[in-house]
């Protein structure tokens, strides 16, 4: 560390209050102003690992969150009407959920896409649903290939007009 007055490198020093501000001091500089607290040179922390046991390999719970489930249209208003519901201001509940409030307000107006992991924060804190079960995609295709073997061809795409003569 270095002191912020003389700029010498000191490995334990003090916290003090200079002006209404604080700064980093040596010894000798700490009669400047008032001390706080000490400080010392951080310690470098011990570290060690664990050898985790092969798991099988499966997909993290977001990763498989997102391919099932989808967020419903009207999210925004489902969270405003629930948040109001519990008598909570957007501040109050952007503390609650530890996300800015601007984020709260976006997100209520539905003009941000909302992460997997916020929206779970939102689930639990409001306890409502925002995530809905994917709907088949086979159901947009035609007919024709529902029957069929699921194989989707150009003729079951295409629309013919016939040429007025």
């Amino acid at each position: 560390m270095i002191c912020e007055l003389c700029g010498r490198f000191v490995k334990d020093g003090n916290r003090i209050r200079i002006e209404g501000g604080t700064v980093l001091a040596c010894s000798s500089c700490t009669g400047a102003g008032e001390v706080v607290c000490p400080v010392g040179y951080p310690k470098k922390k011990k570290t060690f690992s664990i050898k985790a046991e092969p798991t099988p390999e499966q997909p993290p719970e977001e990763f498989v969150a997102e391919e099932e489930y989808e967020l419903v249209d009207d999210y925004g208003r489902i969270v405003k009407n629930a948040r109001e519901k519990l008598g909570l201001k957007q501040e109050e509940f952007a503390k609650r959920i530890n996300e800015p409030a601007s984020l709260v307000h976006k997100i209520e107006s539905s003009r941000t896409p909302l992460s997997p992991s916020i929206g779970r924060k939102i689930e639990r804190a409001l306890n409502i649903r925002i995530y809905a079960k994917k709907e088949d995609s086979k159901s947009d295709l035609p007919n024709a290939v529902k029957k069929n073997s699921g194989v989707l061809t150009l003729g079951d795409v295409i629309v013919v007009k016939k040429r007025g003569k």
